[in-house]
C-alpha cells in the first residue's frame, strides 16, 4: 500500500503526501524532462547571444565596406634610395571633369 514519508527538511514538508508507486515512476518520468528544458534555456540563451555577436559582426563589415580606405603616399628618396620623408597626398578627383584638385 501507499506509505506517509515525511521529509526531513521542514521546508519540504506536505503533510499527508503519498508516495506511490505511479508517483515514483512520474518522478523519475519528469526528472530527465526538467534537465532536458533547463538545456534547452541554456542552448537558446547561446544561440540569441551568439546572434547578437553575428549582428554586431555584420555591421561592423557594413561599415567598413562603405568607409573609404585607400590612402596614397609620396616617398622622397635620395640619390642612393634612402627615404628623406613619406607625405602624405590628399587630392579630390572630380567625375564630371576629369580634374585632379590640390
Amino acid at each position: 500500500m501507499a506509505e506517509i514519508h515525511r521529509k526531513a527538511d521542514p521546508t519540504l514538508f506536505s503533510p499527508g503526501e503519498l508516495f506511490t508507486p505511479f508517483s515514483e515512476a512520474g518522478q523519475t518520468y519528469d526528472r530527465p524532462i526538467g534537465a532536458w528544458r533547463e538545456k534547452a534555456y541554456e542552448y537558446r540563451l547561446i544561440t540569441f547571444l551568439l546572434l547578437g555577436l553575428i549582428l554586431v559582426l555584420a555591421i561592423s563589415f557594413l561599415f567598413l565596406c562603405f568607409t573609404p580606405r585607400v590612402r596614397v603616399f609620396a616617398v622622397s628618396l635620395t640619390s642612393s634610395g634612402f627615404s628623406t620623408g613619406v607625405y602624405e597626398l590628399k587630392q579630390e578627383v572630380s567625375n564630371n571633369k576629369k580634374e585632379v584638385r590640390s
